[in-house]
């Protein structure tokens, strides 16, 4: 039996980075406004994009071999998905807009500098909530390219999320993911608040989730020949395609 998508879906709504060293004083010259302005001006230069994937997937109950697809995207916020058979891509593994990254996170602060890959960046701290339970979490902004480096959401006792990604320019300005490396536990307090509805044939009942309990899964995806800007159809998303969850 597969698991349900919305269970990967619901980790990888909850993302923000992980710190490869403690961060410097804050950077009293920069606002949380001002970066997400940043980042919104950086994004706003894709109108859309085609790219060619391979995914791999290892969950519990799930392994999907590394698998060939095609993505499709267009502002704002609209995908296709083509692959042969099952298939699905963790949505917080693509390119997406910055106000859905931070979605769902409160009290945004500046917490301060950090290098990721040799590359400067900004680390900013948020918190949120699931069920009755708190989060803490971190994300680490190129200062440069205004992109997202890597994410990590935690509770008080566990890392449930991490994210990296790498990215290359694509066209003047527009820095896309090259290869994207997710890592996730199942906690067993994070299961009960997983959501029940839009289940597909072969999914769990729900007496199966608590299986998945102190478990970790990992999602591995590789970017390739990025078509950027080229007028999509309007025809491309309104056919059914596979999940992007």
């Amino acid at each position: 039996m597969h698991p349900r998508p919305a269970i990967l879906a619901l980790l990888l709504s909850l993302i923000v980075p992980a710190i490869a060293q403690l961060p410097a004083g804050p950077d009293t010259t920069l606002t949380v406004t001002a970066v997400l302005d940043s980042m919104r001006s950086r994004f706003s230069l894709i109108e859309d994009y085609q790219v060619n994937l391979k995914v791999r997937l290892r969950m519990p109950k799930l392994r999907m071999p590394r698998k060939r697809m095609t993505l499709s995207f267009r502002q704002p916020d609209k995908f296709d998905l083509k692959a042969r058979g099952f298939a699905m891509v963790p949505r917080r593994g693509i390119s997406l807009s910055p106000d859905s990254l931070f979605q769902g996170l409160d009290n945004l602060q500046l917490a301060g500098d950090t290098l990721v890959n040799d590359r400067p960046a900004l680390v900013l701290w948020g918190a949120g909530e699931i069920g009755d339970r708190s989060m803490m979490a971190e994300m680490l902004v190129d200062r440069e390219r205004w992109v997202i480096l890597g994410a990590a959401t935690y509770t008080d006792t566990l890392e449930l999320f991490r994210l990296r990604t790498d990215y290359a320019e694509q066209e003047p300005g527009i820095f896309l993911p090259t290869r994207t490396t997710l890592n996730f536990n199942f906690d067993k307090f994070l299961i009960p608040h997983m959501p029940t509805a839009h289940r597909k044939r072969g999914d769990p009942d729900a007496g199966d989730l608590p299986e998945m309990a102190n478990r970790s899964g990992e999602a591995e995806i590789e970017f390739s020949k990025y078509r950027v800007n080229r007028g999509l159809p309007d025809e491309l998303f309104d056919s059914p395609s596979k999940a992007v969850d």
